[in-house]
């Protein structure tokens, strides 16, 4: 069996804190630790057999890579909500929350009937909630062992929302033999939000709704009931929690590690997508091959580039949607003029810029109002305006949402916020076009860093991405 996972201590720690728990239980660790890694660990040594991974929509090629880069298995990525019958010879099935599950139309339609009926007698009228049904009923009939939640805060924080139903039908139905949820933030507002997620993995603890929410979540009476969105009797809930969840921060466990590091994510795109990128890049291709001219060869490249952000960006947008709701600030470094407005327009309420328009006046105000006004959540910058002179320590994120030229760009950009001032671990996200020239740009900068880092430095297999981009659909563009 193929497996190239080397657990540092603190991974060994979370996977045996599992096994001792025979399989159930919550990994807390802070985001950067290796959740993922553990994980994989766990469902291909320890307990080994078929898992559904269930997470957002842009994890999802990341978690395909991952697994097959620690155990060489490849992965069944479940798309779309029609259903059909799965193919059982796959160790690992992946799917996004919003696909899970649905309401059955018929009988949701029946209830609104029913409640628009009452309305019109001045009746009142408690719409029942309908079954769930799709994708989960496909996945029990697999035979799991295991069920692996991503982002598990996300997935189980709200016991009414379809996805959570879904997971809760699945889990009871499948009886895994394994049910991991992996979170950064176990409890994104409140206490009453953790219940589903504890109650699953440990139901003997957490046995009953409504007096978890009665003991834990500070219940107030008012003239509409009783509401629960507090905290109370937190020292006792600690001590619970720390029964079936291990959680480490950045600080308690990676002071060995270097204090930069990346995670470059494959942007999933839709066949109409690849289809349109393959079918207008196809004659840019040609022109970059064909001609002499260095202007016109290095104009092909730019309008090639701005087409591999058009392919990825409805998963892009979905990518920072979901990253912004779990964390706090987020860099974003861009190339093109185009890819900054258009950012810019979707999150104008959050967002601050800076590229070669803006004076050096507003360029510090912007810099301060990142570092100090918690409602300014983005900045984007263009790579080379932003890549010098700002300090951006406020956020310990980095988004290159287009590669620059070079490996000393790349450095310098993320630079902003890995320098004097940080007191957290940088995380530099890369989400790229998977199969586009964003695949091809990012080897070139692999090759040339390796080469800088040997000359400059002395170190052999350095790696400014520590990612092989190996599906490249445009492989005619580094012929000659």
């Amino acid at each position: 069996m193929i497996n190239n996972l080397q657990y540092l201590p603190h991974q060994k720690e979370a996977i045996k804190f599992v096994e001792e728990h025979n399989g159930y239980a919550i990994i807390g660790d802070d985001c950067g630790i290796g959740k993922t890694m553990e994980a994989i660990g766990i469902s291909d040594i320890i307990y080994p057999g078929k898992y559904i991974i269930i997470c957002t929509k842009s994890m999802k090629l990341k978690w395909s890579r991952e697994i097959y880069k620690w155990t060489g298995k490849d992965s069944y990525i479940i798309s779309g909500e029609k259903t059909f019958n799965l193919p059982k010879n796959y160790d690992y099935y992946i799917i996004n929350y919003h696909i899970l599950g649905r309401e059955n139309e018929k009988l949701r339609k029946e209830e609104l009937a029913k409640k628009a009926t009452a309305k019109e007698n001045n009746l009142n009228y408690r719409m029942k909630q309908v079954p769930v049904e799709g994708w989960w009923q496909e996945i029990v009939k697999l035979g799991l062992t295991g069920i692996i939640i991503d982002e598990a805060h996300r997935g189980l924080n709200n016991p009414k929302a379809i996805w959570t139903r879904s997971i809760v039908e699945l889990y009871k139905k499948a009886k895994p033999k394994v049910f991991l949820p992996l979170t950064g933030t176990p409890i994104r507002k409140r206490p009453k939000n953790f219940y589903t997620m504890l109650h699953l993995v440990a139901p003997n603890i957490f046995p009953n709704e409504y007096k978890f929410y009665y003991k834990y979540c500070d219940p107030k009476h008012n003239r509409f009931g009783w509401t629960f969105d507090g905290a109370t009797n937190i020292e006792e809930l600690h001590e619970l929690v720390s029964k079936v969840m291990i959680r480490r921060l950045k600080e308690d466990v990676l002071k060995d590690l270097p204090s930069k590091i990346v995670s470059c994510i494959p942007m999933e795109l839709s066949k109409l997508e690849e289809k349109n990128y393959i079918s207008a890049s196809q004659e840019l291709i040609n022109v970059i091959r064909s001609s002499k001219n260095k202007l016109e060869k290095s104009n092909g490249l730019a309008k090639l580039k701005q087409m591999a952000y058009l392919a990825k960006r409805n998963s892009l947008f979905i990518w920072i949607d979901e990253f912004i709701e779990d964390h706090d600030k987020l860099i974003l470094g861009c190339w093109h003029k185009m890819v900054i407005e258009d950012l810019m327009k979707r999150y104008n309420k959050i967002a601050l810029k800076i590229d070669g328009s803006v004076t050096d006046e507003k360029r510090l105000e912007a810099e301060d109002r990142f570092q100090k006004d918690a409602k300014v959540k983005i900045i984007i910058l263009q790579i080379d305006a932003g890549g010098e002179g700002l300090t951006l320590t406020a956020s310990n994120s980095v988004g290159i949402i287009e590669c620059p030229d070079t490996p000393g760009q790349i450095i310098q950009f993320c630079d902003r916020a890995h320098r004097h001032g940080q007191d957290k671990q940088v995380t530099v996200y890369y989400p790229f076009a998977n199969g586009t020239i964003e695949n091809i740009v990012a080897d070139r900068i692999e090759e040339s860093f390796k080469s800088m880092s040997m000359i400059l430095d002395g170190k052999k297999d350095n790696s400014i991405f520590n990612y092989s981009f190996d599906e490249i659909l445009l492989k005619n563009l580094n012929k000659k």
